[in-house]
């Protein structure tokens, strides 16, 4: 019982913290999952649940990967100018 109330209050704060910054980027929304991922598997390492943080941690390796992919989706792409026409001798 104490262990589902403790996971309840934590969903509760995550969920206002994401919710209160909507206005992110989906790969910034992802990196601030793996931050706190990150910060679960460090607290239940802290406590000697092992199996908690390894699990943790893999989620918080998934989150990450998925940040630097959207990331790279979400950039802008920005096309060189075109190269200027090659300069003919001044005899023609």
């Amino acid at each position: 019982m104490r262990r589902f109330v403790r996971l309840a209050c934590v969903a509760g704060l995550v969920g206002v913290g994401v919710g209160a910054a909507g206005c992110g980027t989906s790969a910034e929304e992802e990196r601030r999952e793996a931050q706190i991922h990150q910060f679960r598997a460090q607290r239940a390492a802290a406590y000697g649940d092992y199996e908690r943080a390894a699990a943790e941690q893999r989620a918080a390796n998934r989150a990450a990967a998925q940040a630097v992919e959207k990331q790279r989706d979400e950039e802008e792409h920005i096309m060189p100018p075109p190269a200027l026409p090659p300069q003919l001798p001044s005899g023609y």
